[in-house]
């Protein structure tokens, strides 16, 4: 598994590369998720037309945390 970049170091999303031109961005959904809510934030992060970062899918699908503070 690769160093994170500024991208996962919210504990959101892991990158795993293999080889050097394959890289898996992977959201890490909080095990207290609902199923339901699990569910609809990995769908939500597969779509092909998501742009939503990690952080917003779990607000929208009530999967995680909101904005700390």
């Amino acid at each position: 598994m690769a160093g994170c970049r500024d991208g996962c170091r919210d504990g959101l999303t892991v990158l795993i590369t293999r080889g050097d031109r394959d890289i898996f961005s992977l959201l890490v959904v909080p095990p207290d998720a609902a199923p339901d809510a699990a569910r609809s934030a990995m769908a939500q992060a597969v779509r092909v037309d998501n742009v939503s970062d990690a952080e917003q899918i779990l607000i929208d699908t009530g999967s995680g945390r909101g904005p700390v503070g």
